[in-house]
């Protein structure tokens, strides 16, 4: 009888343990509930957390319209000015009218190009070399650059010529 009570009390111990390791983690996840979200949500807006950030972008990878990560990057880019923000306002905004780039308004193609540049000048890897295999400048006209960036996947989408 007493082997069975113990099994009992290690059962429930082990069981809660990993329920508590769980919890603690659940934001950490991929998909994370959407209290871990909301959590996450006010660490990058209140807080400028970076890893809040990092895990926020990969959960609105599986998001219907990604788009909403927007508002979360300008202002970790805005406010707390992190670099990464600075590329994600680019690939967000370009992501509104990935079926068709040319679609995009000069507006929208302006701030991509700021933010871009931005982001290169805090030496994000990716938006430097972005930068220098196109040539990309405050000067030109942005939505042609931002054409100009995307024109080997416009080009196999058929809306543009090479």
């Amino acid at each position: 009888m007493k082997w069975v009570v113990k099994l009992f009390i290690t059962t429930v111990l082990f069981y809660g343990c990993s329920r508590c390791s769980e919890s603690e983690h659940e934001c950490l996840r991929l998909n994370p509930p959407p209290e871990c979200e909301d959590k996450l949500k006010k660490a990058v807006l209140y807080k400028g957390d970076t890893k809040a950030y990092r895990l926020l972008s990969r959960a609105y990878l599986n998001y219907a319209i990604r788009q909403e990560f927007l508002l979360y990057a300008m202002i970790m880019a805005n406010k707390y000015d992190h670099p990464q923000a600075y590329f994600d306002v680019l690939n967000s905004l370009t992501k509104v009218f990935w079926d068709d780039l040319t679609k995009m308004d000069e507006r929208s193609a302006e701030m991509a190009i700021e933010y871009l540049i931005i982001a290169s000048e805090k030496e994000h890897h990716q938006a430097k070399n972005m930068i220098e295999k196109h040539g990309i400048n405050r000067e030109d006209n942005s939505k042609e650059q931002i054409l100009k960036i995307y024109k080997g996947r416009l080009v196999r989408q058929g809306i543009l010529e090479e």
